[in-house]
């Protein structure tokens, strides 16, 4: 497993790159193999060169799948700038809260009466809403990382598969130059598989990605339930969500004459 990190993540996408970059060439390395035959090994030629037509059908196919792939391969890197950024914030607020409950700023047991009643009650609604707001940001970066990791390793293991195709090309072509077209005969049918297995993992891979991007729309949707009605909040008449007001109307009261009451 590699660290999930910005520059990690930036040598897979150079790693990725670089091997799609190969891939692309390897049609024209299998072509000039083939073609070669022509002239060493006529008869071989045309029972390989069928096979060959076949595994370019393959390789066009993967060149496609790999487009989707080259589109989203900022993806990871994005996500993992997403979490962090909600950590930001998450630690914001955590440090407010801290400050609230501190020592050196808390006001609890320096004065009494009606006015810290209502003081102490709007207190409790904010910190319970700076609560909400952590839980958020917790819930939000663990998902948004957990998709990054994920799209970390897609790009691995297509990188992974990519080398295996590069590999038995690079094969097929030594082979066949230096047995003059012989062995072309049995490792062109090998390639051929080789190159249908590797495209259908990587089709596979890209696939059941598809499933892991719904984490984000997941998480997408909890944050909207999360934001509809945070705990701690208040609803205004507009029915818009609004920050715990200071209720500093509740503190003209004078019941207690604005005497300690001791409760």
């Amino acid at each position: 497993m590699v660290e999930l990190t910005e520059s990690g993540l930036a040598k897979v996408r150079q790693d990725f790159s670089t091997k799609v970059n190969e891939v692309k060439q390897t049609p024209d390395k299998i072509n000039d193999a083939v073609d070669k035959l022509k002239f060493v090994a006529p008869l071989v030629y045309f029972k390989v060169s069928e096979v060959r037509d076949d595994i370019q059908e393959t390789l066009a196919d993967l060149f496609e799948k790999l487009e989707e792939a080259v589109a989203g391969m900022f993806a990871p890197w994005l996500f993992l700038d997403y979490a962090a950024k909600w950590q930001v914030i998450g630690a914001s607020v955590r440090a407010c809260s801290g400050m609230q409950n501190s020592s050196d700023y808390s006001m609890n047991g320096r004065w009494d009466g009606s006015a810290y009643k209502s003081f102490d009650t709007r207190k409790t609604q904010q910190q319970t809403a700076m609560d909400t707001v952590d839980g958020m940001c917790t819930t939000i970066h663990d998902k948004l990382i957990t998709v990054a990791e994920e799209g970390q390793n897609l790009y691995l293991n297509l990188v992974n598969k990519l080398a295996t195709i590069i590999a038995n090309v690079a094969t097929f072509v030594e082979e066949t130059a230096a047995t003059a077209g012989v062995a072309a005969i049995w490792s062109v049918n090998n390639l051929n598989a080789a190159i249908v297995t590797a495209v259908e993992l990587i089709v596979q891979l890209l696939f059941d990605f598809v499933k892991t991007e719904g984490k984000v729309y997941n998480a997408k949707q909890e944050l909207k339930n999360l934001i509809r009605a945070p705990k701690g909040f208040d609803i205004v008449s507009s029915g818009k969500v609004s920050w715990p007001s200071s209720g500093k109307d509740l503190y003209d009261n004078k019941d207690d004459d604005w005497k300690q009451d001791g409760t």
